[in-house]
């Protein structure tokens, strides 16, 4: 059976502490504290089954500085 089409998309992960994401592209990044939310924009929301998308941003950081925790998905 088919998968039925995604009509829109999210992605929150979470930072160590005093990253900061100074850009963003692909999609509208958010972030309060060191949880960072991803949404879909307006033409990458609706996604027929196994189609990606790719989005990314530039951050700065203050001190030392860890990997991204906890990532989770939803449509």
């Amino acid at each position: 059976m088919r998968q039925p089409r995604t009509t829109s998309w999210t992605l929150t992960f979470e930072f160590a502490g005093g990253e900061k994401v100074t850009q963003g592209w692909n999609a509208e990044w958010k972030q309060s504290v060191t949880t960072i939310t991803v949404k879909n924009t307006s033409w990458n929301g609706s996604l027929s089954t196994g189609t990606t998308v790719t989005a990314g941003f530039l951050g700065s950081r203050a001190g030392a500085t860890g990997l991204p925790t906890g990532s989770a998905a939803s449509s």
